[in-house]
């Protein structure tokens, strides 16, 4: 990838901070600290544009269903003993029995 030569004011108190990076090992130079704070602020703001859009696609997608948790557990449960998930829709609406091995 090709490299572009900034150059760069900072505070001395961040200045000390870099160098404190650099004393830890993680770094060998200046460009090295910079550009780990540059990938990760990039990483960070294409994990909020992801959430932004989990979002939206949620608050299109119509309006909101009753969950059943206890429902939810049960089919959970069903699933890992064994059935699949197309087992999950013949799961009795009902409360499950906790003394039931099945729920």
């Amino acid at each position: 990838m090709a490299t572009v030569r900034k150059t760069i004011t900072l505070t001395e108190q961040q200045n000390a901070w870099i160098a404190a990076q650099i004393e830890t090992g993680c770094f060998t130079n200046d460009s090295e600290v910079i550009g780990d704070l540059i990938r990760r602020e990039q990483e960070r703001h294409f994990e909020i544009d992801n959430i932004r859009q989990a979002l939206i696609d949620g608050e299109q997608s119509g309006e909101p269903e009753q969950f059943d948790f206890a429902e939810f557990k049960c089919a959970a449960r069903l699933v890992h003993l064994g059935g699949t998930e197309s087992d999950i829709g013949a799961v009795p609406r009902r409360r499950p029995n906790l003394h039931d091995p099945n729920c």
